[in-house]
């Protein structure tokens, strides 16, 4: 196993269990590690995707800043929405 930070080969192997993947992450959706992600996995498979993250600054004050990160309302809504489609 080797974490190079990435490692594909376990990435590909779960998507080819489930053809699924959600990305959840607090940072920004453009040039975070979701992204990355994504790209990696859409070179090997046809799935269904879901994202969950926050394309804006994160505020410094706690308040604000949960509510500009995803939340665990967020998250179980976009894994029953990904649960429930059809399978590409």
């Amino acid at each position: 196993m080797k974490i190079k930070p990435i490692n594909p080969s376990l990435i590909v192997d779960s998507l080819r269990k489930t053809r699924r993947l959600l990305v959840v992450e607090e940072g920004a959706a453009t040039g975070g590690i979701g992204s990355e992600l994504i790209s990696l996995a859409s070179e090997y498979l046809s799935f269904n995707i879901a994202r969950l993250s926050n394309d804006r600054l994160i505020p410094c004050s706690l308040p604000a800043e949960l509510g500009a990160i995803p939340g665990i309302e967020g998250i179980i809504g976009k894994i029953l929405e990904l649960k429930n489609e059809k399978l590409h």
